[in-house]
């Protein structure tokens, strides 16, 4: 297999795993954790809660059109249109037509997919910060503030403070999921340009 072929399997096989680690964590538990925030956390300042839905919302509908804007590259019944199809044809010998063709409808791919993946970042990153901020308020155990959160459920048989916590490691583990997955895309877009310049992409 070629080093391209190598490299730009690896970008698909990234963005299956930030997609499978969506589908197994946010809904099963940081949905849950974010949620009981949203509508039962009275501990919350009213501004602060405001912009904490926002966040929440827009942070739903990014996952949700980046789960259906993949499966319906990935299931399309056009053949010429589908993505996997496209990555196929990127291995066999082409005219420099074709090349270029094959070429656009990859980077169109990628550039849709960060574009969703950025929103997605931008609003996890800002209910990262503000569960931290929540969390710390949990430690200082102010006293308004823990006889509202222990009367919220946490997930499965554990505290909702143990259950924020949790949700704080998960987030980390998927920023450091989506840095892997930027290096990978720029070493792949570094190795296309560098083909293009000593013409093997032209």
């Amino acid at each position: 297999m070629r080093t391209q072929d190598i490299n730009t399997m690896n970008t698909m096989k990234s963005l299956a795993i930030l997609l499978t680690f969506f589908n197994k964590y946010y809904d099963s538990y940081l949905r849950q954790v974010i949620n009981t925030v949203v509508v039962k956390g009275s501990f919350v300042k009213k501004m602060q809660g405001e912009e904490f839905s926002t966040f929440y919302y827009q942070l739903d509908d990014g996952i949700e059109k980046l789960n259906t804007y993949v499966r319906d590259e990935m299931t399309t019944k056009e053949d010429a249109n589908h993505i996997v199809h496209t990555l196929i044809e990127s291995r066999k010998e082409l005219s420099n037509v074709e090349r270029k063709t094959v070429r656009a409808k990859i980077d169109k791919f990628d550039s849709d997919v960060m574009a969703l993946l950025e929103k997605i970042m931008e609003n996890l990153y800002k209910i990262d910060l503000s569960l931290k901020a929540i969390y710390v308020d949990f430690r200082k155990k102010y006293p308004e503030v823990l006889s509202n959160v222990n009367q919220l459920k946490g997930i499965g048989n554990t505290t909702f403070a143990t259950s924020v916590e949790k949700a704080l490691e998960i987030m980390d583990t998927f920023f450091g999921i989506m840095r892997n997955y930027v290096i990978i895309k720029n070493e792949v877009n570094d190795m296309f340009k560098k083909m293009e310049s000593q013409g093997q992409l032209a």
